[in-house]
């Protein structure tokens, strides 16, 4: 239950990051853009082999990193009004 939860949250993240703006890319290169779509498509298409220490490292120890660097990139359009 806990790998098909994990595949399936790194799947949206990997989604979510095809959909990126080419603009946006562009100017946050530090983002390893293609390597998270890359990693959702390896996810999806080959749920059977997957690696389950690559998933594992990836959801404990580079999912951090990238929350963090989007995190930087949601401050750059500023804090939504919390009073609207």
């Amino acid at each position: 239950m806990v790998r098909s939860a994990i595949v399936q949250k790194l799947a949206v993240i990997g989604e979510a990051a095809s959909r990126v703006s080419d603009e946006l890319k562009d100017r946050h290169t530090e983002v390893l853009w293609p390597k998270v779509v890359a990693f959702r498509n390896i996810l999806i298409h080959a749920y059977f082999g997957i690696d389950w220490e690559i998933v594992w490292r990836a959801a404990s120890d580079e999912s951090p990193v990238l929350r963090d660097q989007i995190a930087r990139i949601l401050d750059e359009f500023g804090k939504p009004d919390s009073t609207a």
